[in-house]
């Protein structure tokens, strides 16, 4: 009777330890036994058996794990299956295998082995996690008992919404709104200033979590008072921002009055006088100190004047300036506006000449070419620079234009009274053919320099 006897087990480190022993019998009157390279025989004449094994002792161990997570079963966790890596090597198994929440490795070489394990739920997600370092004995079984922790979850996707605002389709000076409470979903509301630093009317809001919610926008004066609002659903997405144009609706909240200015400069109209804009400048509440200040056209809606609106009952002292087309002050009036928070004021007002002093000139500078106008020289570009009076390049001043006889030189404006050094070359086809440094020009405050410069050939 033959009989052979296979037993196989996983080895966590490359691959499977294969253990075999082996008997074989027969008739006869002898018996054979062996080991390795060596063997032995007996024999008789009955019959005859034969036996032969391998000597040794056991060349690998197992590792059994015994697991909780957080204190919990698998059932109380909610862990369906755990993932155990050792070394290189991994295997998934069930969380209660065999009715016991944990998992016996066999087959593994002797030795310090890393093992990392990671409990998942039924849809594969990672819920808990640990890792350590087993120390494997040939023909022992190490016992593990582990606590698995719960792993952080990875932070939810976020996005911003990008908010542009207007009132009742009116800028945030015209609507008398200096400030407004921006909401997201039920979070508290945050107040901001109508514009931001860079002069936009809105605000972005980040790190929004993604997905469905609502906005609420107020627009508030300076004492609270809420003057226009809107609210509406918004999605966020992921990752980008959300682009938001809202036009708040009046709120009939509280009375307000408005306040319109008619003017006038020294008799004259905004035409006669060269004034292009007004700047005005009125309390945000009646007794702060704190201003708004809006820039309007002079003859804003056509008319030389202009509305600025939702002012509750109260006294704004104002500053009215007309301003020309750089916005320089020309012209200059103050006052203060009464309102009863209901009814609507109209104050005219003619304002009076600013008194400033001079404090910057201007200068010229005409050229020709060897006593030859840019035509005749043959000169199709002129580079011209300004120096101050430390040897730096006045900003704005270093620059290559076309030479042209009509207007035939560059002026500058708003210069510092001083003297000042023109550098000029004449450039024909490329090449400079014409130059003069150094030349000395001096600019008075409240008048034009204008010098013509006769630009020599280069030597």
């Amino acid at each position: 009777m033959n009989r052979t006897l296979l037993a196989l087990s996983l080895l966590a480190l490359g691959g499977c330890v294969i253990e075999s022993s082996g008997s074989t019998g027969g008739g006869g009157g002898g018996q054979t036994s062996g080991s390795g390279t060596s063997g032995r025989t007996s024999g008789g004449t009955g019959g005859g058996s034969t036996s032969g094994g391998t000597s040794g002792g056991p060349s690998t161990g197992s590792v059994s794990f015994l697991w909780t997570f957080g204190g919990q079963s698998c059932a109380q966790a909610g862990v369906a299956q755990v993932i155990v890596q050792l070394g290189k090597s991994s295997v998934t198994v069930a969380c209660d295998s065999s009715g016991t929440d944990g998992s016996s490795i066999a087959g593994l070489a002797p030795g310090s082995i890393d093992y990392s394990l990671t409990g998942e739920d039924a849809a594969g997600n990672a819920l808990y996690g640990a890792s350590s370092t087993v120390a494997v004995v040939a023909g022992a079984d190490a016992q593990v008992q582990v606590d698995l922790q719960p792993l952080s979850p990875p932070p939810p996707p976020t996005g911003s919404i990008v908010f542009v605002w207007s009132f009742a389709q009116q800028s945030c000076e015209v609507a008398g709104v200096p400030y407004v409470a921006v909401q997201i979903g039920s979070s508290a509301p945050e107040l901001v200033t109508c514009r931001d630093a860079n002069g936009v009317a809105g605000v972005t809001v980040a790190n929004l979590p993604a997905g469905a919610t609502t906005f609420t926008l107020t627009g508030e004066d300076g004492s609270g008072n809420a003057l226009y609002t809107v609210t509406s659903p918004v999605t966020v997405v992921a990752g980008a921002p959300t682009d938001v144009n809202a036009n708040l609706a009046p709120t009939a909240a509280i009375s307000q009055s408005n306040i319109t200015l008619l003017w006038s400069f020294a008799g004259q109209g905004c035409t006669a006088s060269g004034v292009a804009n007004v700047s005005i400048t009125i309390a945000v509440a009646p007794g702060s100190s704190q201003t708004q200040t809006t820039v309007v056209p002079c003859d804003y809606s056509g008319t030389d004047g202009a509305t600025i609106q939702n002012f509750s009952a109260g006294s704004y002292p104002f500053t009215v300036e007309g301003l020309d087309a750089r916005n320089n002050p020309m012209f200059q009036g103050q006052g203060t506006a009464y309102v009863d928070g209901q009814t609507s004021v109209t104050i005219s007002m003619d304002l009076a000449p600013v008194q400033t002093a001079a404090t910057t000139g201007a200068l010229t500078i005409d050229w020709t070419f060897g006593q030859a106008t840019c035509a005749a020289a043959g000169v199709d570009h002129v580079h011209v620079a300004l120096f101050d009076n430390s040897g730096a390049v006045v900003p704005g001043t270093d620059q290559t234009v076309l030479c042209s006889d009509f207007p035939n030189g560059v002026g500058y404006d708003q210069l510092a009274p001083g003297t000042y050094w023109v550098d000029l070359q004449g450039i024909v086809s490329g090449a400079v053919a014409y130059q003069t440094v150094n030349y000395e020009v001096v600019v008075f405050a409240g008048s034009t320099a204008t010098d013509a410069i006769d630009v020599q050939p280069k030597p």
